[in-house]
């Protein structure tokens, strides 16, 4: 996804997190990518948002789906923790939480992802589609004291608005 397919605008949610080049850190596939402050050694927290056109009409479950199997290819022991169908009729949406472990520079971390993932239709050509997909990464520890950062965040996104991030 890239401002070109959607126009978007958001606000970090607080000073403790920094934008951050995604091809920086060797991530693939994000239009933005974000990172979260931390003591040395900690595991750096982690917003991204991805997505883009979708050329069929396959619903968020499957899309959810292709996540998992993308986070399982980056960790191990991945579990689907949950798995909710939100939004509306206009714009459905769906979250999922997923666990994992990692091993990082010889560290082990488990992880938790929380993603929240939209379908929005053109209004003048509801079959042009593009999906969107915010994604929170972080230890299960500190997965309960980042999420309403991340809630904020998702809050502020405003589709179809260009304009700094």
């Amino acid at each position: 996804m890239s401002q070109s397919v959607l126009p978007m605008t958001f606000r970090l949610p607080g000073p403790q997190w920094r934008q951050v080049d995604p091809a920086s850190v060797g991530v693939q596939g994000a239009a933005f990518f974000a990172a979260r402050s931390v003591p040395a050694g900690e595991y750096t927290p982690t917003i991204s948002v991805s997505g883009g056109p979708r050329q069929d009409a396959a619903p968020l479950s499957v899309v959810a789906d292709e996540a998992l199997t993308l986070f399982r290819a980056q960790a191990e022991d991945v579990e689907l923790v949950s798995r909710t169908d939100s939004g509306s009729e206009e714009v459905p949406g769906l979250t999922q939480l997923m666990g994992g472990e990692v091993t990082v520079d010889g560290r082990r971390y488990d992880l938790r992802q929380g993603q929240a993932m939209m379908r929005i239709a053109d209004v003048e050509d509801p079959s042009a589609v593009v999906i969107v997909i915010y994604t929170l990464t972080s230890t299960y520890a500190q997965f309960e004291s980042v999420v309403p950062e991340f809630q904020q965040f998702v809050a502020s996104a405003r589709i179809g608005e260009a304009g700094e991030q």
